[in-house]
């Protein structure tokens, strides 16, 4: 089976046409108007390829993967798949507790030393689970001036080592810290003797015959049939976007598309890992509650339209990626895609529409008639109507108050629209109080809050959770900015930020590569394109420092210098 898949990726190219015998039952005119857009010989676009029983059933390159050379996309083209490497690092570790190397549940001090010692222990799992509340190196770099260009991975990896505080007490929360994977990689190392980049060859690449495939832990390695990063600026207007920073694990693999049929075959006969492995992947993450999670190592595990998937998507500098496996159907769908404004995620699905049409609608006719929680989770939701004034009652701005970032809500049609952070979501009444989504698995609940007029709401957007209260806003224009002004210093970051007041604002520069305005949020509270500052004061009421809240960053402390 695979070295016929193999024969057809070698004779494909972005426009070659598919033998008959692999395009019967695809309606392969509806595939290619999903990426009509990209379908270009001016634009970056999307390698995609569609896998059934262990066959490529169609594999295009939508757009080209150099713009200066002018080289289409194939399902040859290498290109950076980012966090979807994750599931690779996951692999990694799993075969290396298989060969005694180390333990998934072992405290990562026994393998860090250097790592702080907090009120509870972390382990790996926890590190793979994104439960363990380690702040993210990404954005913590950022915060102290560096971009996505070089630094060291020494320089990220003492980052991490000198955070005091944590996002959240370890095991409580489920947040996205791409430091957890990173430090995986640093384990890897030290037990083995082998950089991740070399283990995943050994053990993974080499045996699936994965050619293409490798971790980029050196910027000037040459790789062969790369595609290059884009962003897109204005209306086709093009600028190379790529990075060399060389850590690996949260990210920096590179592969092809005909590569990852090979790795999706490992599936369902493991070549490496065996069914182990593959049980250990898929094993779903609690929190120490109790509560399940849909993270399992490396992928994501639940369902769409009442068909089981496994996801995980991916997005560095110029690269997005994704890839969802439908086990049940043994169907994949791959999109690797060279443009930063790409959602590989939404255009993967749309292909499954199609691919999988009928037995969408099957799982859509079979009800399930049991009240656990696993035929729950297949349970789509039962919405109702409700009249535009019951939505409208709704529509506010809010203030999560774990994050600090206000939440916009609004009515759309008939649904409600929940928009943070340039992303939206809709949302469909099932009851007056109560709302859901399905894509992702999402719900909405509101209760009364103390101000009369003003609701507060409880959210759950697949593994995060959102305590809503009112938004008032704040205009401080009665007392002087100039009690902000003054220089804060973040020992964990090594980084002093100045604030100082132009022109009526409040302003901040880090010194490097920020300087913004902030926006008053609510009381001592001020919104930056960095996060939230919340300042704090002493018992004279005099302001001695400021937490900043930056997405996968929580809690900083910035101290006000004297």
């Amino acid at each position: 089976m695979l070295s016929t898949a193999a024969i057809i990726v070698a004779a494909l190219t972005s426009t070659s046409p598919q033998p008959a015998s692999v395009r019967d039952g695809l309606d392969e005119a509806a595939v290619d108007r999903v990426f009509a857009s990209y379908d270009r010989e001016d634009s970056p676009g999307v390698a995609l390829g569609i896998v059934r029983d262990g066959e490529l059933v169609y594999v295009r390159g939508y757009g080209m993967a150099n713009l200066e050379k002018q080289e289409p996309l194939t399902g040859d083209t290498v290109l950076r798949i980012g966090s979807t490497s994750k599931q690779f690092t996951a692999a990694c570790a799993v075969l290396a507790e298989q060969q005694g190397a180390l333990s998934l549940d072992a405290d990562i001090r026994t393998y860090l030393p250097e790592m702080p010692e907090y009120d509870a222990p972390i382990t790996m799992r926890h590190l793979l689970h994104h439960t363990s509340g380690v702040r993210d190196y990404l954005g913590l770099m950022g915060l102290a001036g560096y971009g996505d260009s070089y630094y060291s991975n020494e320089a990220a990896y003492q980052m991490i080592a000198r955070q005091k505080g944590l996002n959240f007490p370890t095991g409580s929360r489920h947040l996205y810290s791409n430091s957890g994977y990173f430090l995986i990689s640093v384990i890897i190392e030290r037990r083995t003797g082998m950089t991740l980049s070399e283990f995943a060859e050994k053990h993974i690449f080499g045996p699936l015959g994965m050619t293409s495939s490798h971790f980029h832990d050196d910027n000037t390695h040459v790789v062969e049939g790369r595609a290059n990063g884009y962003s897109q600026y204005g209306d086709g207007n093009w600028v190379v976007s790529n990075t060399d920073l060389e850590m690996c694990g949260d990210g920096g693999v590179f592969t092809s598309v005909s590569d990852m049929l090979k790795w999706d075959a490992n599936f369902y006969e493991p070549k490496v890992g065996g069914q182990a492995m593959l049980d250990a992947l898929h094993g779903h993450g609690f929190l120490n509650d109790g509560t399940e999670l849909d993270y399992a190592l490396g992928l994501g595990v639940s369902e769409y339209r009442g068909l089981r998937q496994v996801s995980h998507g991916g997005a560095f500098v110029g690269f997005r990626a994704d890839t969802v496996r439908f086990p049940d159907q043994k169907v994949s769908v791959i999109t690797f895609a060279n443009l930063a404004e790409i959602d590989p995620s939404s255009l993967a699905f749309k292909v499954a529409d199609i691919v999988l049409a009928e037995e969408f609608a099957s799982a859509a006719r079979a009800q399930p008639t049991s009240t656990t929680k696993a035929s729950a989770k297949l349970t789509e939701p039962k919405f109702i109507e409700l009249p535009a004034e019951t939505l409208d009652r709704f529509a506010a701005s809010y203030l999560d108050q774990a994050s600090g970032n206000v939440i916009a809500i609004s009515r759309s049609g008939e649904a409600l629209l929940l928009q943070a952070g340039g992303q939206s979501l809709t949302l469909r009444p099932t009851s007056e109080l109560e709302f859901a989504g399905t894509n992702p698995v999402a719900t909405l609940r509101f209760e009364p809050s103390a101000l009369e007029g003003f609701w507060n709401a409880k959210a759950s957007v697949g593994n995060t959770s959102l305590v809503l209260g009112p938004y008032l806003p704040w205009d401080p224009s009665f007392m002087s900015l100039e009690d902000y002004a003054g220089t804060f210093f973040s020992e964990e970051l090594q980084t002093t930020w100045t604030l100082s007041v132009a022109a009526g604002s409040l302003m901040m520069t880090n010194g490097k590569n920020l300087t913004a305005s902030l926006a008053p949020l609510a009381m001592d509270a001020f919104n930056s394109p960095a996060g939230v500052l919340v300042f704090q004061r002493d018992a004279f009421q005099r302001l001695t420092s400021f937490g900043l809240n930056a997405g996968r960053v929580l809690g900083l402390r910035f101290v006000r210098q004297e």
